[in-house]
């Protein structure tokens, strides 16, 4: 006979009753339960977007809400959304809740946070994870994090090193199969058998997502654990597998003896002054940038969740002419997103003094917008004959202006905005990177400077959320049909 915990069969007992898959004889309706309505206002899909609530907003709802035991669900029937919940101001209660959701053009989507306030005990459920982040000794630096897509080294200086990741080529198949892809919303028959002859596999749950027309698409199943990558060449469909998260492989891949046997690879030189979407003060009147080597700081890895992961960098007392200032540097990562998003919180910040980002100059091209938000630049990867973008936006009502500056020690150019902080001593803003292999396939610097525009009007136009205790009488009556043929 085989005995079970009483704890652990409460837990089971709960998880079924917030989901919506209800043990016979009891009744969902009685679950506490916030609607949350996710609105997509632009004529473009979106692809895991973040959605973030406040512990107080959700509180503003249910007096009582707790993330001890939670679940976000959404469709008919139910099914469970991925989510996490993070304690981001570090005083031991998780403050936010964050997942992902993809909208079609001007999309509305709902979903249903279901919760107890009376179980003690948190509900941790196993999620595929999809980000990484932690403090690496072997790799120098202050930390690193990463999504599927990109990853990001911080360094002491200031600067932020990205990384390229490696796709592997699995599989070629006939251009006869393009239209299985182009007109299908999962692979064909046909085509899972070219997957199984060669041993690779392949999850029933399968979509496609065209990526461009005609040129490439992606297969993946719907947590996100299979992702492959189709690409048309002159000859026939080549298929790779998918990025994956590689800082652990990165750690040992020092010892690799060429680059073909490493995950990643080192975009730009470490030494670059600023990165990719970097940071240093600027003197206005010095016309000159402060980099924060050799100043007493501590660093800590606030998330490093299947959803999101948060590096921290606090420097509680940095020096400058005018005195001492106070930074708290946080950077965030979500997983299906290579761009990452960065907050600087100062305080003592005199007015002779902005924050300055950057890219790096690759030697090709540049585009740069301060009304709009954003710069970029586009070119050769010094090491290998691949093209690389790199680009930040950032909120226009902080742009002063663009400053090309070269790092004092190696002489290499860097594109900047000098951005203000807003009163509070609050500022924002993001950056990406994205090489030759990428899932996106980006191949010319107009396909780029599209890309960066997209992005940019996507990030600085979030969905629009609301949520609410209310159901529709619809609402209502749909889910209580779906409660009554669970419990029969």
């Amino acid at each position: 006979m085989i005995k079970l915990n009483l704890r652990y069969c409460w837990i089971l007992f709960l998880i079924f009753g917030l989901v919506g898959c209800a043990p016979p004889g009891s009744r969902n309706r009685n679950i506490p339960q916030i609607k949350l309505t996710v609105q997509n206002t632009l004529p473009i899909k979106r692809r895991d977007v973040p959605v973030v609530v406040a512990l107080h907003e959700l509180r503003e709802i249910a007096p009582d809400f707790s993330f001890d035991a939670y679940l976000v669900i959404s469709g008919q029937p139910p099914a469970e959304i991925p989510s996490q919940a993070d304690d981001l101001n570090y005083d031991g209660q998780k403050d936010e809740l964050v997942f992902l959701a993809t909208l079609e053009p001007q999309e509305t989507k709902v979903f249903t946070i279901r919760y107890t306030p009376d179980y003690p005990v948190a509900v941790m459920l196993g999620f595929h994870k999809r980000t990484r982040a932690g403090i690496f000794p072997e790799l120098g630096g202050i930390a690193a994090l990463e999504s599927e897509l990109a990853a990001y080294r911080i360094l002491d200086n200031g600067a932020i090193q990205p990384y390229g990741k490696k796709t592997d080529l699995i599989l070629s198949v006939e251009t006869r199969f393009q239209g299985d892809l182009a007109y299908r919303k999962s692979i064909s028959p046909e085509l899972r058998r070219e997957f199984d002859r060669n041993n690779i596999p392949i999850a029933r749950d399968t979509v496609v997502e065209i990526l461009k027309p005609y040129h490439s698409w992606l297969i993946h199943n719907q947590d996100g654990r299979q992702r492959y990558l189709v690409r048309k060449s002159e000859d026939d469909l080549k298929i790779y597998k998918g990025e994956e998260l590689s800082i652990d492989s990165l750690v040992h891949q020092e010892t690799a003896q060429a680059d073909e046997d490493k995950a990643m690879i080192p975009l730009i030189s470490e030494i670059n002054s600023i990165g990719c979407g970097g940071f240093a003060l600027w003197t206005e009147s010095g016309k000159r940038f402060i980099v924060p080597t050799g100043t007493a700081d501590y660093v800590r890895v606030i998330a490093d969740g299947p959803i999101r992961s948060v590096v921290q960098r606090i420097i509680p007392n940095w020096r400058l002419d005018s005195g001492l200032v106070q930074l708290t540097s946080t950077i965030m990562i979500y997983g299906g997103n290579r761009w990452f998003e960065h907050h600087v919180n100062i305080d003592g910040l005199s007015s002779d003094h902005w924050i300055l980002t950057g890219i790096p100059a690759l030697g090709g091209s540049v585009g740069k917008d301060g009304a709009g938000g954003w710069l970029w630049t586009w070119g050769n990867i010094q090491t290998l004959s691949k093209k690389c973008g790199m680009g930040v936006i950032f909120s226009a009502d902080r742009y002063q202006r663009f400053e090309d500056i070269s790092s004092l020690d190696s002489g290499l150019g860097s594109i900047v905005a000098l951005l203000r902080p807003n009163e509070a001593g609050y500022l924002k803003y993001y950056a990406f990177s994205l090489w030759g292999d990428a899932v996106d396939g980006l191949g010319t610097k107009e396909e780029f400077d599209e890309y960066v525009q997209i992005t940019a009007t996507a990030l600085n136009t979030p969905p629009v959320l609301k949520l609410s205790s209310e159901e529709s009488e619809k609402e209502k009556k749909t889910r209580e049909e779906n409660d009554e043929q669970t419990v029969e």
